[in-house]
Parts: structure tokens; sequence; C-alpha cells
């Protein structure tokens, strides 16, 4: 199939991972601002099972209090977190 043939195909990839979380029960994830934003706001989500998720470690990015605490409220049995990127972490010499 050519690629211009193909442009109505687009698969939203946060939607495809969403079910793959629900379906093989994820329980731990690390993730970026944008994915706790979609986790908020999309409608999908709020007809998919979250329940086995009990831990969210966010990255790359500060995530505002406002989104944790929506999370928080939409998803009690998880914890969320946040994790400096690793260049952070490292030193030079």
């Amino acid at each position: 199939m050519e690629r211009e043939e193909r442009k109505g195909d687009k698969i939203d990839k946060s939607l495809v991972a969403l079910l793959v979380c629900c379906d093989v029960k994820v329980t731990m994830s690390y993730v970026v601002p944008p994915i706790v934003m979609f986790l908020n706001k999309h409608p999908m989500v709020a007809k998919a099972d979250l329940s086995s998720l009990n831990r969210l470690i966010c990255g790359a990015a500060p995530l505002g209090r406002e989104m944790v605490d929506e999370f928080r409220s939409k998803n009690p049995q998880c914890d969320i977190g946040q994790g400096l990127p690793t260049y952070f972490l490292c030193t030079f010499h």
C-alpha cells in the first residue's frame, strides 16, 4: 500500500499503550508529563481499568501540582512520583 493511501489509517499510539496497560495489568510505569495529562484528560481513560497500576514515575520535566492532584483523585490506588533526568545525577571530571 502506498504511503498516500495510508494517511487515514493513523493509529493513536497513546490509546494503544492504554489498551496494553489494561490488558496485561501493568503495575508500574515510567512516563513523561504529557502522558499524565493524557491520563487525566482523554475520555477513553475514564472507561479503562487502571486498577492494577500502583506506581507511576514521571520524569524529563517537572509535573505540576494540579496534574498530580487530578491524577491522584482519579486513581487513588496509584502513587505518583517524580524523578530527575539522569543528566542531573551524573558528574563530570
